[in-house]
């Protein structure tokens, strides 16, 4: 499954006091709405912190989807010391790189502009 990312800039306050506004950019991804992240934001308040109220969405980008990378080496590669497997989108074919354990990935140097960071299939 493709995984749509769309960011949303919003007005928002906290609860009771709508004079003492700010903007925020909101992530949302899937069916995810900036009204499910403010209800998530007010339920797992720190006690320092005051509960928000969602005032307007300003303004919202075009879906975005997120790179869907497939390791392309067989056997980890091992270059100069170091362990790192090698990824390709599956839709638009940015390369990357994994080094060490974690899932996470990095695009490789020709690919990091911020234009890449989304997925654009082909």
């Amino acid at each position: 499954m493709i995984e749509t990312l769309i960011i949303y800039t919003v007005l928002v306050c906290p609860k009771g006091h709508p004079k003492e506004t700010w903007t925020e950019e909101l992530k949302c991804t899937g069916d995810e709405t900036p009204f499910d992240i403010i209800l998530e934001y007010n339920r797992t308040l720190r006690p320092h912190e005051r509960p928000r109220a969602l005032i307007k969405i300003i303004s919202e980008t075009q879906p975005m989807i997120e790179h869907v990378c497939r390791k392309t080496n067989n056997i980890t590669i091992q270059k100069g010391g170091r362990l790192f497997d090698t990824y390709q989108c599956i839709h638009c074919n940015i390369t990357a790189k994994r080094f060490g354990l974690p899932r996470q990935w990095g695009r490789d140097a020709k690919f990091r502009h911020p234009k890449f960071q989304y997925c654009k299939p082909k």
